[in-house]
C-alpha cells in the first residue's frame, strides 16, 4: 500500500473534515474513496439513444411472441435430468 500527500486550502479542508464527521469516517478514508471512485473504470450507463434502440428491439421481439405458457415448460428435474434434493 502507498502513502501519499497532498495539500489542501483551509476552507476545503474543513469543509471535507465537516463531510467525514456527518459520514462517521475520517478524511482520510473520504479520500481515498474518492480516489478509488475516480480512477475506477465508468459502469458504461446507456445512452438515451441507445436505451431507446433496444426498448425498440424489445418491442419488436415481443410482438412475434403468439403463446406462451409458463405451465408448459419442462420441470427442472427433467431439464438436468437430475432429481432435485
Amino acid at each position: 500500500m502507498r502513502n501519499i500527500t497532498f495539500a489542501l486550502d483551509d476552507d476545503t479542508y474543513h469543509r471535507v473534515e465537516k463531510t467525514a464527521e456527518r459520514k462517521n469516517t475520517s478524511v482520510a478514508e473520504l479520500a481515498k474513496s474518492a480516489l478509488i471512485e475516480a480512477s475506477s473504470p465508468p459502469s458504461s450507463p446507456v445512452s438515451a439513444e441507445e436505451f431507446e434502440r433496444l426498448r425498440q428491439l424489445e418491442m419488436e421481439a415481443t410482438k412475434r411472441i403468439k403463446y406462451f405458457s409458463a405451465s408448459e415448460n419442462i420441470p427442472r428435474e427433467d431439464l438436468y435430468d437430475r432429481k432435485l434434493r
